[in-house]
């Protein structure tokens, strides 16, 4: 029945990535101004394709992954334009592909390193900065506050 309003599989797909990411809403307490919002959203967003892991892997499956690809290419596109990067900038190709790749390789390792991990090494990746030791750095600094208090 769908194809009476789909001319193709790749157009259900579309449709369907449309659906999900206007469901698909960031609390705005992980907005990402902060290294432990960014880091949070970055769970946030891995725990969501964790619980998406089946549909993802048929997806791939079906042989549609540039169909994905392309639509992850849009989206950060669009991205980047509304934040003032110039039209034909490479850095949403960037982004795309790294986030397509990680998702890609991970479902198909059955998401056995956790959301966390992963996060983790997202947040080093492009900060350059090990989580952990933020961590340890803003406790130290939370401390040396109250004892100014």
């Amino acid at each position: 029945t769908f194809y009476r309003n789909f001319d193709s599989k790749e157009s259900v797909l579309k449709y369907y990535l449309d659906t999900v990411i206007k469901r698909f809403k960031i609390p705005t307490k992980f907005v990402p101004h902060t290294d432990e919002g960014y880091y949070a959203t970055l769970v946030y967003i891995l725990r969501a394709v964790e619980k998406n892991k089946r549909i993802i892997k048929r997806v791939l499956d079906a042989g549609l992954a540039l169909v994905a690809l392309d639509y992850l290419d849009e989206q950060y596109e669009c991205l980047f334009t509304s934040v003032g990067r110039a039209p034909g900038d490479y850095m949403p190709y960037l982004y795309s592909g790294a986030v397509f790749n990680l998702v890609r390789h991970w479902v198909l390792g059955g998401c056995t390193t956790t959301a966390e991990e992963i996060a983790e090494a997202i947040f080093t990746a492009s900060t350059g900065k090990n989580y952990a030791q933020v961590l340890l750095e803003r406790k130290s600094e939370n401390a040396k506050n109250a004892n100014k208090d």
